[in-house]
């Protein structure tokens, strides 16, 4: 186990590439994992995340992992 680095208040994460981490579930509204997994995933803009996600709290989290569907399959 190794800390974690807290950025700077004023450090903006918006667009960057960020690691998800935990024991969610792979699919909408599945099982939880008995493994923890990761994934790399862009950080959503705050104008983007409120789009997807009207009531999303901007000041306590960040917003990732935007889903984009084939539209041509």
């Amino acid at each position: 186990i190794i800390p974690a680095c807290v950025p700077s208040a004023n450090f903006d994460v918006q667009s960057k590439t960020g690691w998800l981490t935990g024991w969610g579930s792979d699919i909408a509204n599945g099982p939880l994992s008995d493994v923890k997994m990761e994934l790399s995933s862009q950080v959503l803009t705050n104008e983007r995340c409120l789009e997807i996600y009207p009531n999303f709290n901007l000041n306590t989290q960040i917003c990732a992992g935007e889903i984009r569907l084939n539209e041509s399959a």
